[in-house]
């Protein structure tokens, strides 16, 4: 016999002619209980809920069931009801008395109305009978704290005060406290997850997750539980290791995904710009507003604004970014209208905020706001024994980019990337597998396809140098160096050579004079997709 079968026979047996639990026999009621405990554990979340509540219909013989989840502040977050009659679910006529739900809340204790049918006048047909309702209705406590109620509704009470009914119900409230959490979770989409690496990449598209390391599983399991939720995430990460790919991962696998995904750097453009484009200006709020625009926290409504470097934000915009965290409220530059925002934000930063705050330079409230969640990216030093499977997902993206198919990798060349600490972390690897494939004429990436840092390093590490020979080598490595530095600066900016040199911290001038030096033409440069 099933447990539900089991609930509802022991139901019958039990229940006296009048309907009255009086008399339960409290051996009886122990086995009951255990039933009910078997029901809501051995089946997940919702379904598990829905059976409590028909169980209690049946135990109770009440005509309404509910279990109601409520926030920290009293606020209801989910209502299950079900109506006797005809077992539906989440009828609206058949709602929770909410007056009583948020006393027994807040009191913490447990409430019971019990009314005689009696007549009543409704004023227009003269007197009518009536059949009111009596409410049964607990707190789900949990380590002295109410996570929600349950609440039972019954036409036509009996005279007498249930008080043993009472009893009942609070002995099945002590049963379903502890499964609140699984059940607000579920809601909320912060389950637990455990799953392969294979299901978690089917279920939640992580496709461009490239790795099995442990510390990336771990991310992925983070990304799992918190995409579907509201919860701001912040991204840690040093520049070069994915932080926009996982923002992306946290956007896809979320409601939001059918809207805007923005990403934004907050260090690429000035201040008073980049207030203009995340809120949006009024005409004529400064010189050359020619016309309205909207921002991005506008254009994205429903979205997710990804804001990378947030570090880099002024402090004045550290403020209007607290003030859409604490209330989603916030106006147009040279506008005094108030505007709701409705999007999720997603942080990054590559620096330590904690010691930012230290310094003044960051608000320690709005770190707060935006470390809810934290995910931790590792560099790419740290997880090694990924780098095989970077190489070849590189091989093959830019082997089909520039026709160079059936790419292979050569030990040697293999075992100077695994000797090399990546302080460019993915993106560095990216950047020398692209340079290796336009270098190559063959299938083959060989030493001499590498950076020059590579090979300096490597044909002077044995030899003993004159005083000559050091200087020509020093200045080598530094101009390998600045090429490189300067290259991935324009990369990192789309091209963009006001920003690449603000980035660098290098003059606008000083900047274009080295790319001068180095021919290095900002057109070729464009943005690639991050890959972990």
């Amino acid at each position: 016999m099933s447990a539900e079968a089991s609930i509802i026979q022991m139901n019958h047996n039990e229940r006296r002619a009048d309907g009255d639990y009086d008399s339960i026999n409290p051996e009886v009621l122990v086995d009951l209980m255990e039933i009910v405990k078997q029901v809501i554990g051995d089946n997940e979340s919702e379904k598990a809920f829905e059976m409590a509540i028909f169980s209690m219909i049946e135990i109770f013989g009440a005509d309404i069931g509910s279990i109601i989840l409520t926030g920290d502040s009293g606020k209801i977050e989910h209502i299950m009801t079900r109506n006797s009659s005809n077992g539906e679910m989440n009828d609206p006529r058949h709602m929770p008395d909410r007056e009583i739900v948020g006393k027994v809340w807040l009191e913490k204790k447990p409430v019971g109305i019990f009314h005689d049918a009696g007549d009543k006048s409704n004023g227009r047909n003269g007197n009518e009978k009536f059949r009111s309702l009596s409410v049964l209705c607990l707190p789900l406590l949990q380590k002295g704290v109410a996570n929600g109620v349950v609440y039972l509704e019954r036409a036509n009470p009996r005279k007498k005060n249930k008080l043993s009914s009472m009893r009942i119900l609070e002995a099945y409230a002590n049963i379903l406290a502890p499964f609140t959490d699984r059940m607000r979770q579920a809601k909320s989409g912060l389950v637990e997850i455990d799953l392969t690496e294979e299901e978690l990449r089917k279920r939640f598209r992580f496709e461009k997750i490239i790795g099995h390391d442990e510390k990336l599983l771990e991310i992925m399991n983070i990304v799992a539980q918190v995409a579907d939720t509201e919860a701001t995430v912040l991204i840690n990460g040093a520049s070069g290791t994915g932080k926009e790919l996982i923002a992306n991962a946290l956007h896809i696998n979320s409601s939001r995904r059918q809207k805007a995904f923005m990403p934004i750097n907050c260090g690429a453009l000035a201040e008073n710009l980049l207030e203009s484009e995340l809120f949006g200006h009024n005409r004529g709020a400064y010189t050359g507003a020619i016309s309205d625009k909207s921002g991005w926290f506008e254009s994205a409504s429903g979205g997710t604004i990804f804001l990378d470097e947030v570090n880099e934000m002024s402090p004045s915009l550290q403020v209007k970014l607290l003030r859409i965290l604490q209330t989603g409220q916030y106006s147009r530059v040279g506008s005094t209208q108030i505007r709701q925002s409705n999007v999720r934000i997603v942080a990054a930063t590559s620096k330590d905020l904690t010691e930012m705050i230290k310094r003044n330079e960051f608000r320690e409230e709005l770190y707060y706001r935006l470390n809810v969640i934290d995910i931790q990216l590792p560099p790419l030093r740290e997880r090694k024994r990924d780098l095989r499977l970077l190489i070849q997902h590189f091989m093959k993206m830019y082997g089909a980019k520039y026709g160079k198919k059936n790419l292979d990798i050569s030990d040697e060349v293999f075992d100077i990337l695994r000797k090399h600490d990546f302080p460019g972390n993915v993106r560095e690897l990216e950047n020398i597998i692209e340079r290796a494939t336009i270098l190559t004429k063959g299938n083959m990436i060989l030493k001499k396809h590498l950076p020059p840092y590579f090979l300096v390093n490597d044909n002077h590490q044995d030899e003993k140098h004159t005083p000559a020979d050091f200087k020509l080598a020093k200045k080598n490595v530094v101009e390998n160096f600045e090429k490189e530095y300067i290259g991935e600066c324009l990369k990192n900016a789309n091209g963009n050579i006001s920003r690449a040199a603000e980035s660098a911290g290098i003059h606008f001038s000083n900047f274009y004079g080295k790319m001068k030096k180095y021919k290095l033409d900002s057109d070729v440069y464009k943005r690639m997709d991050d890959s972990l």
